[in-house]
């Protein structure tokens, strides 16, 4: 069994900032540890993490979920697009991290078109 733990409860943008975080989640026994992503989508930033989570022998998965303003199955054809380039950012993200696994909530079905008076 693999254990891991999000770091959203600490912060919504994980830094290199927070190693000392990091290392108390390897030395509580975790294995990986979900990083939030928030609104941060620097790639120094995530690059200056590498080093740091292989240190610790920390895997990572990548917490991105959509909003309102990023739904895939909105109406809008624009709020759609911008869904489309969050989550090919998101994916560069991972592939920067190592991380195989991102995931994230999707938007509340209130904010989706079935929300909007659809059938549902």
């Amino acid at each position: 069994m693999v254990y891991g733990m999000s770091l959203l409860s600490w912060t919504g943008d994980v830094t290199a900032g927070h190693a000392r975080l990091l290392e108390s989640r390897k030395v509580w026994g975790f294995d990986f540890a979900e990083l939030p992503l928030l609104s941060n989508t620097d790639e120094a930033n995530y690059r200056a993490l590498v080093p740091i989570l292989d240190d610790l022998g920390l895997e990572r998965t990548l917490n991105a979920g959509a909003s309102a303003k990023h739904n895939p199955i909105d109406p809008d054809p624009r709020v759609r697009r911008a869904a489309v380039d969050l989550f090919k950012r998101v994916i560069e993200i991972c592939a920067i991290l190592g991380a195989r696994l991102p995931n994230g909530p999707s938007p509340a079905p209130s904010q989706g078109p079935v929300g909007r008076g659809g059938a549902g």
